[in-house]
C-alpha cells in the first residue's frame, strides 16, 4: 500500500513538472489570436441618471439634455428625469 502511494506522488510531481515546464517553453496562450474571438469591447456600461441601473449603452435610450449626453435604461426613466430637471430650470 505505501509502494503505490509512493508512487502515486511521484506521479503527480512528474506531471506537474511537465505542465510547468511546457508553459513556460511555450508561453501562455493568446486567446485574442484565434478567429471569432473580441478583441476590443463591444459595448459600454453606462449608468442611468435617474435610477441608477447600470446597463449595455447601446440598448439605452438617448437622451440630448442641456448639451449634455445622458442614456437612460427605458423611456419612463428618461420621461421623470426631464420632468424633475426641467421644473428646476423654470
Amino acid at each position: 500500500m505505501i509502494k503505490l502511494l509512493i508512487w502515486a506522488v511521484i506521479v503527480y510531481l512528474l506531471y506537474r513538472t511537465l505542465k510547468n515546464w511546457i508553459r513556460i517553453s511555450f508561453g501562455p496562450v493568446d486567446r485574442g489570436a484565434f478567429p471569432g474571438t473580441p478583441e476590443q469591447i463591444d459595448d459600454l456600461m453606462v449608468q442611468d441618471p435617474y435610477c441608477d441601473v447600470y446597463f449595455p449603452r447601446k440598448e439605452g435610450v438617448h437622451l440630448r439634455f442641456k448639451g449634455e449626453d445622458l442614456y437612460f435604461c427605458s423611456p419612463e426613466c428618461r420621461d421623470k428625469y426631464v420632468s424633475e430637471h426641467s421644473d428646476d430650470s423654470a
